[in-house]
């Protein structure tokens, strides 16, 4: 009983408190009246990948492949697309841009604009078609900006997607 944290409870933990109420035997001891999260109980008590949530954010600090990572452990965030638990300054789920996640892994192409959040051609418009000024050319870079065909190649500069532009090495002229 010397070394056992709670004499009156039957309990296998071991790393924060011994012999304390274990739930899901990962060694965390439960929270109880005088034990809570705040005191480093165990924060997901019927998670053996999962104890401690340090931003407090309902996601754990350990990293996939364990159940519901953080991405971002010191950061409060509600992205559940690409990362759990960053930063999401639009809420459409896909987490902003850092330091150490780019857009090119999977970062939100466009913090501001939750209908749209990749472009994989890079030219500024978004692949999702039904978004905010959606590609026309999602596979392609473009420049065309008229005609409701944003995003396509526009050789001669006048706004006019190729395809649609009649005159397609002449600026002054499109139809």
């Amino acid at each position: 009983d010397g070394a056992d944290a709670c004499v009156a409870v039957a309990g296998t933990s071991s790393h924060d408190r011994t012999g304390c109420a274990d739930q899901d035997n990962d060694g965390y001891s439960d929270a109880d009246a005088l034990w809570t999260i705040a005191s480093g109980a165990d924060a997901f008590p019927t998670d053996t990948t999962q104890w401690n949530d340090t931003d407090g954010d309902g996601y754990g600090d350990n990293p996939p492949p364990a159940t519901t990572g953080d991405g971002c452990p010191s950061v409060v965030g509600t992205s559940t697309a690409d990362r759990n638990g960053c930063a999401d300054t639009d809420g459409d789920g896909y987490s902003n841009a850092d330091s150490g996640w780019t857009i090119a892994q999977g970062a939100d192409a466009f913090p501001s604009d939750n209908s749209q959040w990749a472009d994989g051609d890079g030219d500024g418009y978004g692949d999702n078609a039904t978004g905010t000024n959606p590609d026309a050319c999602p596979t392609q870079s473009g420049n065309s900006t008229r005609m409701g065909r944003v995003g396509c190649l526009d050789s001669d500069g006048d706004g006019y997607a190729d395809v649609d532009d009649a005159f397609s090495s002449e600026s002054t002229q499109w139809a």
